[in-house]
């Protein structure tokens, strides 16, 4: 449904729209089937009922005009799918960690005939420090030496799984892809721990302030049970 208001933007109010769509998307393999179609001719199959097609009709019907074209179904159609590959632009996502992409690639050739492909290389330790003083903005350290510190060693980590994955590469000749989205789940988990272990943290102090309550408590009763006990020493030593 959002796929078809984005054609419908594109194609009939004539506007510039980019479709962006990540891997992650990808619930069923059928919208790899449509993204192929857009790309290839702009077109969904079976996408539109008959209101929509008569929408469409009449929106181009004062375009066709204008043209000088006689306004057919085939022909307003036709102009309509013009508007949207001139409109619409698509932006896909993908890793290429396992085998997925590969396949991905040969079933749907309009991925590499009808696209432009941009290979990310790795980040430099700036960018990774960057990105992790954004994910990480939220959480409250207890000093900026500390924050820093985080910084630090969520980008010496990428970069040494970096170094140990070439590594495995010369040595086994076996690849283990280390993108910006192993990076991201990295500070993910950092944050997800993060909070977990400062709940743990803060049940342990309450039990150990409740704990502490009780025993000052206590004290204070056996001070309170002391004087009692040495106001009353003479009187028991009479009747003994």
């Amino acid at each position: 449904e959002d796929l078809k208001k984005c054609l419908l933007a594109a194609g009939v109010e004539n506007e510039q729209i980019v479709f962006l769509f990540t891997d992650t998307q990808i619930i069923k393999e059928s919208f790899m089937e449509d993204i192929n179609g857009i790309l290839n001719s702009g077109d969904v199959a079976n996408m539109y009922g008959n209101d929509t097609l008569e929408e469409i009709g009449a929106a181009m019907r004062p375009v066709l005009q204008a043209k000088g074209i006689a306004p057919t179904k085939a022909s307003l159609y036709a102009e309509y799918l013009t508007r949207v590959r001139s409109n619409l632009h698509v932006v896909l996502a993908m890793s290429p960690v396992g085998d997925a992409f590969r396949t991905r690639l040969r079933m749907y050739p309009a991925l590499v005939n009808c696209c432009s492909l941009d290979w990310f290389a790795e980040w430099p330790d700036e960018a990774l420090e960057s990105v992790a003083q954004q994910k990480l903005s939220d959480i409250d350290f207890e000093s900026q030496q500390i924050r820093q510190g985080v910084y630090d060693m969520c980008t010496r980590i990428h970069m040494s799984v970096e170094k140990m994955s070439a590594k495995f590469l010369s040595e086994l000749g076996r690849y283990n892809h280390v993108t910006p989205t192993s990076y991201l789940e990295l500070l993910i988990t950092y944050k997800e721990l993060y909070s977990l272990k400062k709940q743990e943290v803060q049940r342990s102090k309450q039990r150990l302030e409740i704990g502490l309550d009780k025993l000052i408590s206590t004290a204070e009763m056996v001070s309170v049970m002391q004087v009692e006990l040495s106001e009353l020493q003479p009187i028991l030593e009479k009747k003994g």
